[in-house]
């Protein structure tokens, strides 16, 4: 998605969507207070007679408003408080987008930076009390909300391809709504410089966000430690300061390391021990160590869990899968700190030479 930046208002533009706040109080300041200027005050109407009433996280589609050069208009609700928490704030910036990704918009125009937020809500956050920061705060989650929103797992598509073509052969096609290809962040007169790249490093979670829900949510056959060992190889050819190494099992029992072969000597995929090594900073700089539980699969072994819902042991690998998309993550945004990222992978399957329960197993330590 291409991402801008604008103090103002773009022009009229095709297949876009412009997204204002009002609050329940029918206050209009910023974008939704020009909007009712060049409407001849239509947005107070509506509010005057209930049709806006601004509740929080209300949506509500105006099109083809007269003196507005926008072919829809989102109006999001705030509800009656002066400021929204953080979390309040997040959750109305993906209630925004989940809706106008709905719609055949291809360019959004977001306004929701105007939006009062209350950091002190949550005072455990890094966000700076001053304009400039919290600004920079708001640029970079709706970058993010608008990208995530947008994820959808289709790395299993392919393989039900033949059947949908048989089953859709003869019918008319359905309407294909077009994906969201621009947004345009309204910001301040006074924003700076740093704005931009918080608007990249939103982008940049978001595809980090993208890869760590396309691994967890592969099928647990496809999703292998040979298979995220294998990714890994592939993120290193896309960055030359990304380095990796993989241990086998052989490496590993030369090692000491009993306490990882126990879980995975059960099942016929060898287990790996993943090491990715992002040297982003100075060499004499150490490192931030990320490390993730890559079970790809946990039957329980010979102590077997109960059957139902047990397709859903496949994501005992997401603290992995959290790591791959930290690592996209800090590759795209060319994070200039040193970091190691970690991943055990195995597979934790019953079989005869499967770990009991009271077996004598010696730790790397």
């Amino acid at each position: 998605m291409d991402i801008k930046l604008s103090r103002e208002l773009p022009a009229k533009a095709r297949n876009s969507c412009l997204i204002i706040a009002i609050s329940s109080t029918g206050k209009l300041c910023g974008s939704a207070a020009a909007i009712d200027k060049a409407s001849d005050g239509y947005l107070k109407k509506l509010i005057k007679r209930g049709d806006l009433d601004g509740a929080t996280g209300s949506c509500k589609y105006l099109f083809d408003l007269e003196g507005s050069e926008f072919e829809r208009i989102l109006v999001v609700g705030t509800g009656a408080k002066e400021a929204l928490s953080i979390a309040g704030y997040l959750k109305l910036l993906r209630t925004a987008f989940k809706s106008v990704r709905k719609t055949p918009a291809a360019l959004v125009i977001s306004a929701l930076g105007e939006v009062n937020v209350d950091i002190q809500s949550e005072p455990a956050t890094n966000i700076g009390d001053d304009k400039d920061s919290i600004e920079q705060w708001k640029v970079f989650q709706q970058a993010l909300a608008a990208e995530e929103t947008g994820y959808r797992f289709s790395e299993h598509d392919q393989l039900g391809s033949s059947a949908k073509k048989k089953k859709k052969s003869g019918s008319a096609k359905a309407a294909k709504t077009p994906t969201l290809r621009s947004l345009v962040i309204v910001i301040s007169d006074s924003s700076n410089r740093s704005s931009s790249k918080q608007a990249n490093a939103g982008q940049a979670v978001a595809k980090g966000l993208h890869m760590a829900k396309d691994l967890g949510n592969l099928a647990p056959n496809i999703c292998t430690p040979s298979y995220l060992a294998s990714q890994a190889r592939t993120l290193a050819r896309q960055s030359e300061k990304l380095k990796v190494s993989v241990l086998g099992e052989k490496q590993m029992e030369k090692l000491g390391m009993g306490a990882f072969l126990a879980v995975s000597k059960g099942s016929r995929e060898e287990g790996k021990l993943i090491l990715m090594q992002y040297d982003g900073g100075p060499k004499n700089q150490r490192p931030i160590v990320l490390v993730g539980k890559g079970i790809t699969f946990d039957t329980g072994g010979i102590s077997i869990k109960p059957s139902a819902a047990m397709d859903e042991m496949k994501f005992d690998m997401c603290g992995a899968a959290s790591v791959f998309g930290a690592v996209v993550a800090t590759m795209a945004m060319e994070l200039k700190r040193n970091v190691v990222f970690g991943v055990a992978a195995a597979k934790k399957l019953p079989d005869g030479a499967a770990a009991r329960p009271g077996d004598l197993v010696t730790t790397l330590s």
